[in-house]
């Protein structure tokens, strides 16, 4: 696969999933929560799904090197900023599902920035 084709498979990955957390907030965190009294905040994952939806169109419109190993930094940062909340019970669940595909997202996307830089 080319490192620009990853790249964007990455930004697709990326806004599609900010695109149905911001749509579906309530059914998502219900999925993903072992109980109601497990759910994060609704205005924090709305605030995660901004983010998502923002770097999934920066990486559509420029795979370019410096803007996947920007993705993939801020992914590496949001997965560790999930470290310690994955010591309360409450989160724990939410909290490794998000930092599981931070770090999937993270991995691919230095894999593209590595693999030729994608686009020039």
């Amino acid at each position: 696969m080319k490192p620009a084709l990853l790249g964007r498979v990455a930004g697709s990955v990326q806004l599609a999933g900010g695109a149905v957390l911001l749509l579906r907030t309530g059914p998502v965190l219900a999925a993903l929560a072992e109980s109601p009294a497990n759910r994060p905040p609704r205005w924090l994952a709305r605030v995660l799904a901004g983010r998502s939806i923002a770097q999934g169109l920066a990486l559509l419109a420029r795979p370019e090197r410096s803007w996947l190993v920007g993705g993939a930094a801020v992914d590496a940062t949001h997965a560790t900023s999930m470290l310690p909340v994955l010591a309360s019970r409450r989160y724990r669940r939410v909290a490794a599902i998000s930092a599981g595909s931070a770090l999937v997202l993270a991995a691919v996307e230095w894999l593209a920035a590595r693999t030729d830089g994608g686009v020039s």
